[in-house]
């Protein structure tokens, strides 16, 4: 696993990451979370600061934009579906 595989499995590795920082059972309390978000924030300055050129670099914040979007979004939608059954119509 170098820089080559790093860019054609971009997307997975950061909605694994991701989906694992954001999981509610790996942080019970605040002190958790914070380590899960400096690890993650480790991880990616080491793998996509290090192995990767300019372009894969730039490639890499495009797709972690489109990750959290796609995160945001399915948050939002469970929001909406929680406040849909909570009240009604």
């Amino acid at each position: 696993m170098g820089g080559v595989w790093l860019e054609r499995n971009m997307s997975e590795m950061l909605t694994h990451m991701f989906s694992l920082a954001s999981n509610p059972r790996a942080s019970v309390f605040h002190v958790d979370a914070v380590y899960a978000r400096k690890c993650v924030m480790f991880m990616l300055r080491s793998l996509i600061g290090g192995l990767l050129g300019e372009r894969a670099q730039i490639a890499a914040a495009k797709e972690i934009c489109l990750v959290i979007v796609k995160q945001m979004n399915m948050l939002g939608m469970t929001l909406f579906l929680f406040l849909w059954l909570l009240c009604p119509a």
